[in-house]
């Protein structure tokens, strides 16, 4: 996919990137399943991929599941189940 689609750029206005095909997260769909958990509420969110170049993308996964980890005071990165 090379650009946006109109329904995630209605969405996501701020959303630079097409979802990346191959991405570990949201399999190129641009939006990831997330369950409550801590008082956060779930749903469907963009995925990163479409705020990341996709370059950088694996970088940024690391680094936001290590920040995430800290901020839930868990052992474990970021989870996508």
């Amino acid at each position: 996919m090379n650009e946006i689609s109109a329904h995630l750029a209605r969405k996501y206005k701020k959303a630079k990137y097409p979802p990346r095909a191959d991405c570990e997260w949201c399999k190129g769909r641009g939006e990831v399943y997330h369950r409550p958990q801590k008082g956060l509420r779930g749903g469907w969110k963009p995925c990163m991929c479409l705020f990341v170049s996709h370059e950088n993308l694996e970088t940024a996964s690391k680094v936001l599941g290590q920040v995430t980890a800290e901020w839930f005071g868990t052992d474990r990165a970021v989870s996508n189940g």
